[in-house]
C-alpha cells in the first residue's frame, strides 16, 4: 500500500479482513508510538501485540477522560 490511508480507510480494511491488527497500527498514525512500546516491552510486532497496544492505549485515554 503506497498511499497514506485515512483512519476510516484503515478501519474498513480491518473490518473486511484485508489487514490484521498489526498492519492497522503500523499503517496508522500510532506507528512510532507502537514501535517504541514494542521496544520498551521486548515484544515483536504481531497481531496479538498490536491488539494489546491498542487496548492499553484506549484504557489510558479513558483513564484521563474520566478524571
Amino acid at each position: 500500500m503506497e498511499k497514506e490511508l485515512t483512519y476510516d480507510e484503515l478501519v474498513q480494511l480491518r473490518q473486511s479482513g484485508e489487514i490484521g491488527w498489526n498492519d492497522f497500527v503500523i499503517l496508522g498514525d500510532d506507528c512510532d508510538e507502537y514501535e517504541a512500546w514494542l521496544d520498551d516491552n521486548g515484544l515483536a510486532a504481531d497481531d496479538d501485540n498490536a491488539r494489546l497496544f491498542l487496548e492499553e492505549r484506549e484504557a489510558s485515554v479513558l483513564k484521563v477522560i474520566t478524571r
